[in-house]
């Protein structure tokens, strides 16, 4: 079980950093001529984005990776009272 929420916690950091990586991903795509994801449907010369887009993108990020880093952190405990468990059990044992 410990090593499922290891691996659990890896594809959480990887999904972190994935979502970080979107707004990277937006403006590379807008410099090449793309519409940034979605963002410009048109492309960058004729976008006509609200000024609270920006914003709302950031707002849905932050909610996401605060979800992620919260699943992260129980993970984090998850594996904790797992070997918390393991040393209660060899000290009740004697052998630690």
């Amino acid at each position: 079980m410990k090593y499922v929420l290891q691996a659990l916690r890896a594809v959480l950091l990887l999904g972190m950093i994935g979502v970080a990586f979107i707004p990277v991903l937006a403006l590379g795509d807008l410099t090449e001529g793309g519409t940034g994801l979605g963002l410009c449907s048109a492309g960058l010369s004729w976008c006509d984005n609200s000024y609270f887009i920006g914003p709302e993108i950031l707002a849905g990020l932050t909610i996401v990776i605060a979800f992620l880093l919260g699943l992260f952190h129980y993970a984090g405990k998850g594996i904790w009272l797992i070997e918390r468990r393991k040393q209660d059990e060899l000290r009740r044992r004697g052998l630690l």
